[in-house]
């Protein structure tokens, strides 16, 4: 297998926003974001602390906010997995090879990208396959690389002394390898305009969110989301605000990711 890293990472923290936003919709427009909300007002989900000027403007005309925002300096380093590089996902070879003795023979269809691989007696001999190669071509051209080969079609002959014979056919793929791991404090405040909506939105969210236990990313990784605390204030009353903090710690990965080129199919030959 060769690989090499070229792309981002994951998760992020707006990842875990995002994620925790999309609970918090669900809990708070059952029916969908089309159709009302359980408190029959406006609710805006929105990640990120809240402008004061908005938030006022919401309140006033009978309308909640819900924020989800990371506090800052919370994390904690919790990396503790050994750097193993995983499989995200791998194209399907098209590409086929057999041996036979002393003879490669090549079939499939040609697609890119792809490599065939013969190795002689320790030694690789290696094709990139471009998009306008036939079978014959591929062949024709390993054969050149590959000493006391020559080509026929779509069939290899090597002479001399054969100790092992193989060939392979390599495909891309993306790996993903976990480089650190953190658990980090998130609050999701609830700002109403009245206690008794506050109580629906409150209780709907912190329901929502103490029932998942794992939380589901874009790219298959997951994040370990736990209640800590819960904070009530009516310090903004006069403004006519009524706020409840939903306070949890969520523990999870930054990843790495990279394109790489892996051996799919192996036929081995063995004579002398």
């Amino acid at each position: 297998m060769w690989h090499t890293a070229v792309g981002g990472v994951m998760a992020t923290l707006r990842e875990v926003q995002n994620a925790m936003k999309a609970l918090v919709i669900a809990a708070i427009y059952p029916n969908g974001v089309t159709n009302p909300s359980i408190t029959g007002t406006l609710v805006k989900v929105r990640v990120g602390w809240p402008l004061s000027v908005k938030l006022d403007e919401d309140v006033l005309i009978g309308n909640s906010q819900i924020r989800i925002f990371p506090i800052g300096m919370s994390d904690k380093n919790t990396t503790r997995f050994q750097r193993i590089e995983n499989t995200v996902s791998l194209n399907a070879a098209t590409l086929f090879t057999a041996v036979l003795t002393n003879k490669v023979t090549i079939t499939g269809t040609v697609i890119v990208p792809q490599a065939i691989v013969i190795n002689l007696n320790g030694e690789s001999y290696g094709y990139s396959v471009l998009a306008t190669d036939t079978l014959s071509t591929i062949a024709t051209a390993l054969a050149a690389l590959v000493p006391g080969a020559s080509a026929l079609a779509n069939v290899i002959t090597i002479t001399g002394s054969i100790f092992k014979l193989t060939a392979e056919v390599a495909v891309t793929g993306q790996m993903a390898t976990e480089i650190k791991r953190q658990r980090k404090i998130f609050y999701v405040t609830i700002y109403a305009p009245t206690p008794d909506q506050r109580e629906t939105l409150g209780n709907a969210v912190d329901v929502a969110l103490s029932n998942v236990y794992r939380l589901n990313f874009p790219d298959t990784t997951q994040a370990v989301m736990i209640y800590k605390a819960m904070n009530e204030g009516d310090m903004f009353e006069k403004n006519i605000i009524y706020q409840r903090d939903l306070i949890y710690t969520v523990e999870y990965a930054t990843m790495l990711y990279g394109n790489a080129t892996v051996i799919e199919g192996i036929k081995v030959n063995l004579s002398n």
